[in-house]
């Protein structure tokens, strides 16, 4: 659902005004989002994993809502993660995410812990 916000303005030439709509649903990535250390890891692989554009993965998606998401297509994430990162993934780690961060966030922790030490 696209919610419409009304904006208006008054021209410098007429009084009239005039009634403009902007989408108040756009995405405006946050200073996080554009420095996250795993973002571009985590894009290639969803982005690959789904058939879908690494553009359009965004840190606050969630999960659930990822287009051509199933119980397949997130095993195959699940297992380019622990291709990446060269570790074995405990699958209780991954009850608590929601969001393409919280694989991030996963992915990061898998990377900084030394090979075996999971």
């Amino acid at each position: 659902m696209h919610l419409k916000r009304p904006v208006s303005f008054h021209s410098p030439i007429s009084t009239t005004s005039a009634m403009l709509t902007t989408d108040t649903t756009e995405f405006h990535p946050s200073p996080n989002t554009m420095s996250h250390p795993q973002l571009a890891a985590i894009q290639r692989i969803i982005s690959e994993s789904l058939l879908i554009p690494a553009q359009s993965i965004h840190l606050e998606d969630p999960i659930a809502g990822l287009r051509n998401i199933d119980s397949l297509s997130f095993e195959m994430i699940i297992v380019a993660m622990e291709t990446e990162s060269a570790q074995a993934i405990d699958p209780v780690s991954l009850m608590p995410a929601k969001t393409v961060g919280d694989l991030a966030d996963l992915l990061g922790q898998l990377k900084a812990t030394p090979q075996g030490g999971a």
